[in-house]
Order: structure tokens, then C-alpha cells, then sequence
């Protein structure tokens, strides 16, 4: 979550931008990881450099999985539905979208076949169901021909 933020010295005229950089990074991740009410501000006294600049986190209320999507090549050789089904098997009881439950998706798509990528992200909140947000799966799969080239 708080990988490769930006940085800057306590006192640096450019320690505010910094930290306000550092806090839409933050939030989006968040964001990101089902928790679209976040709000992240940056607090500390940087005109003085005073006090050590923080962040305030609110999270807001966590959201569940939702509807499932599929983006796959066109023709694909594994079927949009058993990629929906390898993802769903990874959902817990409560559908608790989570940072282990979404790579638990992932992992169990990619073994559906050889991949070049897989890509489980999060969507907009559905605001038809309070508190839900839809999955989109994107799948590309490693082309036919690759395996031939230069033999």
C-alpha cells in the first residue's frame, strides 16, 4: 500500500505538493482494493516543517464483490463462463472483496490455462446494490503460433 510513494525532507518547499501526491496515491489504492469511501488528507505543518507530515485514513465502509465480468481475446480457447466459475470458487461465503481474495482469483483463473495475463480489478460501486462493487477479469491469452516461431 505505501510502496514507492513519494518522498521528500521535512522542511523542502516542495514537501506539501509531496504530500499530496502521496495521499491520491494512497486513496487510490484504496480505491482500488474495494474501499471506494476512502478519503486520505495529508496533516502536518508544512509551511514550518513543525511537525512531521502524516496521513489521515478514513476507509469508510468496506464493500463486497458484486457481479463478475470477463474480457477475453477474441475466440478465446478458455470459455468466459469457466473463467467465471474459477473466480467465483475463490469467493469466501460473505463475498468480502479483499487484497487475498482478489489474488486468490487470479491465481485460480491463471491455472485455467496459459496465460500471457491476468487482471482482476475493481469497478465503479454499483449503485443499485449499496455497498457492492462489480469484478472485471481481463484474460489474454498467449497466442497459438508463439510456441512455433523460429523452429
Amino acid at each position: 500500500m505505501l510502496a514507492d510513494l513519494p518522498v521528500q525532507a521535512v522542511g523542502s518547499s516542495e514537501l506539501s505538493e509531496c504530500q499530496e501526491l502521496a495521499a491520491q496515491l494512497v486513496e487510490s489504492r484504496l480505491r482500488a482494493l474495494c474501499w471506494p469511501e476512502a478519503r486520505v488528507t495529508s496533516q502536518g505543518d508544512t509551511a514550518t516543517g513543525a511537525a512531521l507530515p502524516r496521513l489521515s485514513i478514513q476507509l469508510g465502509t468496506p464493500y463486497r464483490i458484486g457481479s463478475i465480468f470477463v474480457s477475453v481475446d477474441e475466440n478465446p480457447k478458455v470459455s468466459p463462463v469457466r473463467i467465471t466459475q474459477a473466480a467465483k470458487s475463490a469467493l469466501t461465503q460473505d463475498r468480502a472483496c479483499t487484497v487475498s481474495t482478489l489474488e486468490e482469483m487470479r491465481s485460480r483463473v491463471s491455472k485455467l490455462g496459459t496465460f500471457h495475463r491476468v487482471k482482476v480489478v475493481t469497478g465503479a460501486p454499483d449503485e443499485r446494490e449499496k455497498y457492492k462493487v462489480p469484478l472485471i477479469i481481463y484474460v489474454a491469452e498467449q497466442s497459438s503460433d508463439s510456441g512455433s516461431r523460429g523452429r
